[in-house]
């Protein structure tokens, strides 16, 4: 190894490379919080389209003063806002869906974050602020890559 260049170990990102690599990053920190909002909501639709109306009220508590029609609503909205979150990876064409669907989940997590607070239900309150956080950044990353 020459004395002018030092081992790889020392060497820094060029001033070209920075905005790529801060760009690489912010897209998989993006991608990061879709794939756990997907995962999430997914699963959390999928439970209220299958599951029977016992175990539901068991689960989930609220199911038992809520009209069947009002959570398999839920179920379907949640399905496919899960799937929307994730739109993208078919083609970057639905970017906007991504971004709609981020928005709305944020919207959808504070207002479950509003009925646990109101049941005095503080860990599924913190995991629905968890989530709204999760949907607005999601909402704000994706929409200002695609103004760019």
């Amino acid at each position: 190894m020459s004395a002018s260049h030092p081992p790889m170990a020392h060497r820094t990102a060029g001033p070209l490379a920075r905005p790529f690599l801060q760009e690489t990053q912010r897209n998989l920190a993006l991608w990061t919080l879709q794939a756990w909002l997907a995962m999430f909501f997914l699963a959390a639709g999928y439970t209220k389209l299958t599951q029977p109306r016992n175990l539901l009220d068991v689960l989930l508590g609220w199911t038992d003063q809520t009209p069947p029609v009002l959570v398999t609503g839920l179920g379907v909205l949640e399905t496919a806002l899960g799937l929307g979150v994730v739109a993208s990876l078919i083609t970057w064409r639905l970017r906007r869906l991504v971004t709609g669907s981020a928005l709305v989940l944020s919207g959808l997590a504070l207002v479950m974050l509003c009925l646990h607070l109101w049941r005095f239900e503080p860990g599924l309150a913190l995991v629905n602020l968890s989530l709204a956080a999760f949907a607005v950044l999601v909402f704000i990353g994706r929409t200002r890559e695609a103004r760019r």
